[in-house]
């Protein structure tokens, strides 16, 4: 083989190369996201399962329009992931029971949801004893 040819060959396999490494990812993510959301009218269906709280969020934004804000110090639940399954609920009861144990609030334009604002996780209350109130000794009286 020439010289030219033999070149040919390696520019032919670094490009291929470096598409795979660029593709690869992308295809990934998107076989491995466990996402499925179905719009019906006004109710949701969805299979989440251990995907990010963030892609939830964009798929439910594009297709309705629901802008998601996070408040100071919640920017980390978008990492969080999720696993959820139901069918067909009404989209405030959808998104309450997405958002469960996160505390969030739905803002509505009329009858429809406008926009979720989250603060962050529930803090977990722990339980504690009452302390029991000891009473002042009855002092006797000597006569």
């Amino acid at each position: 083989m020439t010289k030219v040819c033999k070149s040919l060959k390696h520019v032919a396999f670094f490009v291929v190369f470096v598409a795979l490494l660029i593709l690869l990812p992308q295809t990934t993510a998107a076989q491995g996201s466990g996402l499925r959301l179905r719009f019906k009218e006004r109710t949701l269906s969805a299979d989440i399962d251990s995907t990010p709280l963030r892609v939830v969020l964009d798929a439910i934004r594009k297709q309705k329009g629901i802008r998601f804000q996070t408040k100071k110090g919640a920017g980390s639940l978008l990492n969080e992931e999720i696993s959820v399954q139901f069918k067909q609920l009404p989209m405030q009861d959808a998104l309450k029971r997405i958002f469960a144990g996160m505390n969030h609030c739905l803002v509505f334009r009329g009858d429809s949801i406008y926009r979720v604002m989250l603060y962050g996780k529930v803090k977990k209350k722990r339980y504690t004893r009452r302390r029991q109130v000891r009473r002042p000794r009855r002092l006797s009286r000597r006569r």
